[in-house]
């Protein structure tokens, strides 16, 4: 049991600074574009890119953890972040280009990592909530974003908090360094790193109908998770009123129904044992949270808008953990960060694709909350997919 927190500490943790160094950018992003002049809608292209490379990034990592272990392949990720970070930092419209890819193509391997070390650590009856609890670090990563980054803003201007978040990357890679003997153990160095294995993964998610549809509704999902991490501080800030600090508290909020949700879910998961269900019925919450979040206007009072967010956080970001649980459980045995891998490019896509178009539609005079309205379209599609063949 010892490992198996140890394992669960050391993977949140990772997962955590990963995903706080990407929100981060977004939380940024009014200060970045009244500086720069680039829209600020135009955050919507920067993820695109961002997670465009992280699909590169999962795929190209599932060689690189079987042959160097998923601590030191972590690790690396991290510094690549911070190095995005401070390419972002720069301000210019060529290094915040490269700037998303680096930190796009960091974010990549961190679940492939992750799912390495806690498939083989995870109690089986407990996979969903371990890989919940995980899995957490993603939404209380953006919460932390929300809640310091605008603070920091206003201490040392947007360039600075970007160059404060990359140190925090940089120390957490150098932080996890002690354990990586005892996780890394397992790590096979004559394994070959060869571009013809990229495809590898995806030929395991292809190659089972049930890893195949989860990974299609994963793509939905996400593309309704990066909608809302994305454009909620520009949706309240510039149709509600908002201040750049009181949105980035509403993302924060969000963000902590997305962490309670990807416990709780989890344990339903564990519980009924029919993670689909939990997965389609999740769906259905996202479309609710979404239709609300499209209405929002300055009249709306602010614990109003405080629990819609938290209902749009516990649903279209507390999913993650019970899909990721669920496709290491489907996964052949000992390719769990293969699968991982695989699923990303699908789950990433949804990032890849949906997001510019969202913002194309604001930039051309649609409002946030239609875009909201068109996302949740893909989302039910989904969940009737998951709902009506569960298994």
């Amino acid at each position: 049991m010892g490992s198996t927190v140890k394992a669960l500490a050391a993977t949140l943790a990772l997962q955590l600074f990963s995903t706080l160094s990407i929100v981060a950018v977004a939380v940024m992003a009014p200060k970045i574009g009244a500086s720069t002049g680039i829209d600020a809608s135009a955050i919507g292209h920067f993820m695109a890119i961002a997670y465009g490379m992280s699909m590169l990034g999962a795929l190209t990592s599932a060689a690189f953890i079987h042959r160097y272990g998923p601590i030191r392949v972590s690790q690396f990720a991290l510094l690549i972040a911070a190095a995005g970070l401070v390419a972002v930092a720069v301000g210019s419209l060529p290094f915040i280009l490269l700037g998303a890819a680096l930190l796009g193509f960091a974010y990549g391997p961190l679940t492939p990592s992750s799912s390495h070390i806690l498939s083989r650590r995870a109690p089986s009856h407990r996979v969903g909530l371990i890989f919940s609890i995980k899995q957490t670090g993603v939404p209380i990563g953006a919460a932390l974003a929300g809640a310091t980054v605008p603070a920091l803003v206003i201490l040392a201007n947007w360039q600075g908090a970007a160059l404060i978040v990359a140190a925090s990357c940089a120390a957490t890679a150098l932080a996890v360094q002690p354990i990586r003997r005892e996780f890394d153990s397992e790590r096979d160095p004559s394994t070959p790193l060869r571009f013809s294995g990229l495809l590898g993964p995806i030929r395991i998610i292809r190659s089972s109908p049930h890893l195949h549809r989860l990974a299609w509704c994963s793509f939905m999902f996400c593309a309704m998770q990066m909608s809302l991490i994305t454009f909620i501080v520009n949706h309240l800030t510039f149709n509600v009123a908002h201040t750049l600090v009181a949105a980035g508290l509403m993302l924060s909020v969000a963000q902590a129904g997305g962490a309670i949700g990807r416990v709780l879910w989890g344990a339903v998961a564990d519980w009924t044992r029919w993670p689909e269900r939990v997965l389609g019925g999740l769906g259905i919450g996202m479309v609710v949270a979404a239709v609300l979040t499209s209405q929002f206007e300055p009249g709306w009072p602010g614990w109003a808008i405080g629990a819609v967010c938290f209902l749009f956080g516990c649903t279209a970001v507390g999913w993650n953990g019970t899909y990721i649980a669920r496709m290491v459980t489907l996964a052949p045995a000992g390719r769990a960060s293969d699968a991982s891998a695989g699923s990303a490019v699908f789950t990433h896509g949804g990032v890849l694709v949906v997001p510019p178009i969202f913002a194309l539609l604001v930039s051309s005079g649609v409002s946030y909350g239609t875009g909201y309205l068109l996302v949740s379209v893909l989302v039910l599609g989904a969940s009737g997919w998951l709902l009506t063949r569960p298994r």
